[in-house]
Formats: C-alpha cells, sequence, structure tokens
C-alpha cells in the first residue's frame, strides 16, 4: 500500500474511533447525559485533538522524505538529505544514519567521507557512534597510509563505540601495508575473553597467518584456537552470525568469515558448501 493511502486510511480510522467514543454516549445516554459526558472529559478529547494535530503535521513536514524513501529513490533521497545536513544544519541521528547507508547503496564512499569530515566539525560524537560505517570507505581506499592515519585517529577517541572491530580493521590496514609486528600487536590486543566472539575469531584467524614462520607463536595460537573451540560451537557462532547480519562488518567480511570458520571448525567447509548449494537452488 502507498505511503499516501496509509496516511488516509489512519485518519479515517482515528477519527472514526474518535467520534465513536465520543458520540455513543449520545445513542446510549442521550442528550443530557453525553452534556454531562463531555463537561468530564473536554481534557481527553483535546488532548486527543492535539496528538493527532502534532501526528499529521509531523508527516506533513516529512511528507517528501517518506514520498523518495517509497519509490527508492535513492540519489533524490541524497540530495534531500544532504541539503537537511549541510544547508539547513539539522543534523539529527536519524538522517546521518539514513544518509550514510543510502551512500552504501549507492556505493557512495566518497559521500561517506564528507560527511565524516563535515561531523568532525558540527556533531563528532556522530563519528565514534557510527564509526563502523565511517570505515568502510577507508577499508576500500586505494591508499593505505591514509586509511592507517584515519584508524590511529579513531582509536584515540575514548568514547569510541566498536573499538573493537575497529581495531581489527586497523590490524587488517597495518598487514596490507606489511607492518607484521604492528599487525600482529593489533590482532593480539583482540584475544581477550570479552571480546566479541566474532571478532576474537577473526584476529586468531589473521594471526595464525602471520605468524606461520613463529613456532612459539603459532603453538600459542593452536592452544589459543582449542580453547576457543571449547568455548563456542560452530551452531552457536552461525546463529550469532545470523543476529548480526546487519552488521556491516559482517557482510563485508562474510568471506573472511567463512574461512575463518573453516581453519577452526572441520564440519564448518562442509555447512558453507551445503547453505551455498541452497541459494543457488532457490
Amino acid at each position: 500500500m502507498k505511503f499516501k493511502s496509509i496516511f488516509i486510511v489512519f485518519n479515517i480510522v482515528i477519527a472514526f474511533s474518535f467520534l465513536f467514543f465520543f458520540l455513543m454516549p449520545i445513542v446510549i445516554l442521550g442528550l443530557d447525559h453525553f452534556l454531562q459526558f463531555a463537561s468530564n472529559y473536554w481534557v481527553a478529547f483535546l488532548l486527543f485533538i492535539i496528538l493527532l494535530i502534532i501526528f499529521n503535521t509531523y508527516f506533513i513536514i516529512n511528507w517528501k522524505f517518506f514520498r523518495l524513501l517509497e519509490n527508492e529513490d535513492w540519489y533524490g533521497l541524497i540530495t534531500y538529505l544532504e541539503n537537511k545536513i549541510y544547508t539547513q544544519n539539522r543534523i539529527s541521528k536519524k538522517s546521518v544514519k539514513i544518509l550514510i547507508n543510502t551512500y552504501l547503496c549507492t556505493s557512495n564512499t566518497e559521500g561517506i567521507k564528507k560527511l565524516a569530515l563535515f561531523l568532525k566539525r558540527r556533531k563528532p560524537r556522530f563519528i565514534s557512534e557510527f564509526s563502523i560505517q565511517f570505515s568502510i570507505p577507508y577499508l576500500l581506499a586505494d591508499s593505505p597510509e591514509e586509511s592507517e592515519a584515519f584508524f590511529k585517529k579513531l582509536l584515540e577517541d575514548k568514547n569510541l563505540q566498536h573499538k573493537d572491530w575497529i581495531r581489527w580493521d586497523y590490524g587488517l590496514i597495518l598487514m596490507q601495508q606489511k607492518k607484521k609486528a604492528e599487525a600482529i600487536t593489533a590482532f593480539s590486543s583482540l584475544l581477550f575473553p570479552d571480546v566479541d566472539a566474532i571478532i576474537f575469531l577473526l584476529a586468531l584467524y589473521m594471526l595464525n597467518s602471520l605468524c606461520y614462520d613463529n613456532p612459539r607463536l603459532t603453538n600459542t595460537i593452536d592452544l589459543a584456537k582449542k580453547e576457543f573451540m571449547e568455548q563456542h560451537s560452530l551452531d552457536q557462532l552461525i546463529e550469532k552470525i545470523e543476529k548480526d547480519k546487519n552488521n556491516i562488518q559482517i557482510i563485508s567480511l562474510r568471506s573472511s568469515i567463512q574461512e575463518a570458520f573453516k581453519w577452526v571448525y572441520p564440519e564448518a567447509k562442509e555447512f558453507f558448501l551445503t547453505k551455498k548449494t541452497e541459494n543457488n537452488t532457490n
């Protein structure tokens, strides 16, 4: 159903409910009792009218936004939100989140970087809050030095959210630059019990590929791998992946996650092969 139709139907239902509640006493009790009823409940009547006006005003003000969303006009939505944030300086968490997601839908990584630079000056707390989304352009960038500087600066923020994911991203960028010792330090800092299981596994998997020529570290990794298997079953991790399937990191690293699963759990290879076959069949 179109947004306009939903809006009209909603108002009709609300109006009918209102009339039924306030006019039914006339039918049941008569006009005299209705006047007494109305005098007792006039505050409820007024409150209802005020709430209805507020609701309709909100939707009328945001009518263009809802229509763009309904029509999946992503480029029109980007223009609308950019004007709202950059020109009108109306910066809200909802607007920032939707703009980032729309940039991702249209593969506009430069738009994400531009938004991050703007928010650093105006609303720096949003950089921390949406740190995973703002990291995507730097994970895909051709300039690893710029990406390293971005993640290093981000990790200095004491209020940073998703710090473990950002630290893993930082380790990956260091690894891409062949800064082996620094990458090992970054990934090793994630091998603690309170770290998310998926991040822990990915860090361990990356360390295994970095330390293949170091017997002492290889033994340590093998022990950590064994302990991880004892604490987490494959089914538990797959269930966790399903719960976090909207996490942009999970989406972008799905291939690496599958390889890490296969490295730890022998049965994972057959599981992912089965899932792939099912998807192709569907």
